[in-house]
């Protein structure tokens, strides 16, 4: 078992919080839902306004609600929105 893994299971209620790099970031939120575990991730990413005007900091989001052509339903804006989110709610590129 991993390090991560063993802290996990002697924890009742286990929830992970991580934030760094996103190859890291994409190996914890694999782990959060494999295991089932509630997890929240910080995101990195380039703002150029902070006030989501240039639309430069998206990240697509899963959202079984979007509807197939709705840039709103699937892309949140990490300067208004983020930069933390639920690890099932996020996709990496």
């Amino acid at each position: 078992m991993n390090p991560l893994g063993s802290v996990c299971s002697e924890l009742d209620v286990p929830k992970l919080f991580a934030c760094g790099p996103e190859p890291m970031l994409i190996v914890v939120k694999d782990f959060a839902i494999t295991e089932s575990i509630a997890g929240e991730l910080s995101v990195e990413s380039y703002m150029g306004c902070a006030t989501g005007i240039c639309q430069g900091c998206v990240i697509e989001r899963q959202n079984g609600a979007a509807s197939k052509h709705s840039y709103h339903d699937r892309y949140s804006l990490v300067c208004l929105e983020g930069p933390v989110y639920n690890a099932s709610e996020i996709c990496f590129s």
